[in-house]
């Protein structure tokens, strides 16, 4: 999805899910709710999806993956307009300025970049059948995140609601 790296990417205000070789699975692994309540209060970090990327998937993926997947500085948004979250992360989510270069109710618009693969195709959705879940909270209410639709269209859903998880990780 991404083999640049733009002078940003060193910047610690910046994320880094866009920085370098970054690997996006080419399918859901898996299709699940945000959370199990409607909030997005406490971001992505806070949420259900964020868990098992990091404590489950994560430790089944093969060693020799592993191996050469690298910890990435991943900035998501507050709900409310506050100050962004920041994690480092092997697996993440991407933002919805990642995959469609949109900044619908995105917050962490000026902290990422559009992936060069993205950019070039627009059709972040073509292998995936279903609306697949971002770490954006949607920063217009305290209830839905951002999710990306075929083709490539941002649009918002309860957390609640279960749509697929797919990933992306950095190689370094």
């Amino acid at each position: 999805m991404n083999k640049s790296t733009n002078s940003n990417c060193s910047n610690t205000n910046y994320s880094e899910t866009a920085c370098g070789f970054v690997v996006f699975f080419n399918k859901e692994v898996s299709s699940m709710q945000m959370r199990n309540t409607n909030t997005n209060v406490g971001g992505y970090p806070a949420t259900q999806v964020y868990d098992y990327l990091k404590n489950t998937l994560y430790n089944q993926l093969p060693s020799d993956l592993k191996s050469v997947i690298v910890n990435t500085r991943v900035i998501s948004e507050a709900s409310d307009g506050g100050t962004n979250y920041t994690t480092n992360d092997k697996l993440y989510l991407l933002s919805g300025t990642e995959a469609t270069g949109e900044n619908y109710y995105d917050q962490i618009y000026g902290y990422t970049r559009h992936l060069d693969y993205y950019y070039q195709s627009r059709d972040f959705t073509s292998s995936v059948s279903t609306d697949i879940w971002l770490r954006s909270a949607n920063s217009q209410d305290t209830e839905r995140f951002i999710i990306v639709g075929g083709p490539g269209i941002l649009d918002s859903s309860l957390a609640t609601a279960s749509h697929a998880v797919v990933p992306a990780f950095r190689i370094g």
